[in-house]
């Protein structure tokens, strides 16, 4: 694992100390289940009812921030955002709900999955400038900065 993968992971779930432990036991109860012959499920599938973090992105400009995160399956009126202040609120559901009637599933990964993320600003933002587009199952949130940093002035320096 190179550097950069690490400090992605670090950043991706800084709210959830538990999240690597939790993808371990899931992995074990995977690798378990599938040399018994059963089919492993899908990531997070042993806790249907509890919200994954969505994987996001913090971008930074002298104007704002710019927030990037993965909702797969999430259609935009299954999508709700909100800011508080300095946090951001992304909560999301994707897939259909268990069918009681009609055929019976004898293998089934995709699932009905919630996700929540709060990200932290460090600035102070303008909540009602806040723009929010989401395709492919890619959220991005652009926060324009409540004092956005006046450009540098480019000075040119002699070299003796």
């Amino acid at each position: 694992m190179t550097d950069s993968e690490g400090s992605e992971t670090a950043l991706a779930y800084p709210t959830d100390p538990f999240f690597a432990l939790d993808r371990w036991f899931d992995d074990l109860a995977n690798r378990v289940g599938e040399s018994a012959g059963f089919f492993a499920p899908s990531p997070g599938a042993s806790r249907p009812n509890v919200p994954r973090p969505a994987r996001t992105d913090l971008l930074e400009t002298p104007e704002g921030f710019q927030i990037l995160a993965e909702l797969p399956g999430v259609a935009k009126d299954q999508l709700d955002l909100r800011i508080k202040g300095t946090t951001v609120e992304i909560r999301a559901t994707s897939g259909g709900e268990v069918r009681s009637e009609g055929p019976t599933y004898l293998h089934r990964e995709r699932r009905h999955a919630t996700f929540e993320r709060y990200v932290e600003l460090p600035e102070p933002i303008v909540p009602g400038k806040a723009k929010a587009t989401l395709r492919e199952g890619l959220l991005t949130v652009d926060l324009p900065k409540e004092h956005p940093a006046k450009a540098a002035a480019e000075v040119r320096v002699p070299i003796e």
